[in-house]
């Protein structure tokens, strides 16, 4: 059996690891002057979680997910983006650990369809891209060409209805309901 967390964490550090520090005399070494050079920071990995709130996760698998969202946060910075979505993405909030207790208030049910998200995911360049959910939603007219992994739910579907290129897929196991 394949540990999900593991997959999961490995999917980030690929995808969307730490910030990138290059060396450069433009900005002198703050101890050595210009004999050494200085490190130029860039930009942080953006990382989009989507958490489908159709009503198919159940609020174990969704809190589970959540704790292991804010373990791989400790681990380094990111821009960590979460998105609400059932028929449509109703919601995008800046996601920082423990921040549950708001996710939950603004959590709707209804039907599942992608193609909003896919189009949110299309015009917005992320690194990566986290989505929970049953796995039971139509293909996209949209393309998806960042690279996407689905933690389908326990008793999800088996096969995903996307073939995006950069996709991969992490089964989540029993949570005890």
């Amino acid at each position: 059996v394949i540990d999900w967390k593991k997959q999961l964490k490995q999917f980030v550090k690929c995808h969307a690891s730490g910030i990138e520090r290059v060396a450069t005399r433009a900005r002198p070494n703050k101890r050595y002057d210009y004999q050494s050079p200085g490190l130029k920071i860039g930009e942080l990995p953006k990382l989009l979680i989507l958490l489908d709130t159709s009503g198919s996760i159940s609020s174990i698998e969704a809190n589970t997910f959540l704790d292991q969202v804010d373990q791989i946060l400790k681990i380094g910075m990111r821009d960590v983006k979460l998105g609400l979505w059932n028929t449509s993405l109703y919601d995008i909030s800046s996601y920082k650990k423990g921040k549950r207790q708001d996710i939950h208030k603004k959590v709707k049910s209804g039907g599942t369809c992608f193609e909003d998200a896919a189009k949110h995911i299309a015009k917005t360049a992320y690194d990566g891209i986290i989505c929970l959910t049953d796995g039971y939603f139509d293909n996209t007219k949209t393309k998806v060409t960042c690279p996407i992994v689905f933690v389908i739910s326990h008793g999800g579907a088996t096969k995903l209805p996307t073939d995006y290129p950069k996709q991969k897929k992490i089964m989540l196991p029993n949570m005890g309901e």
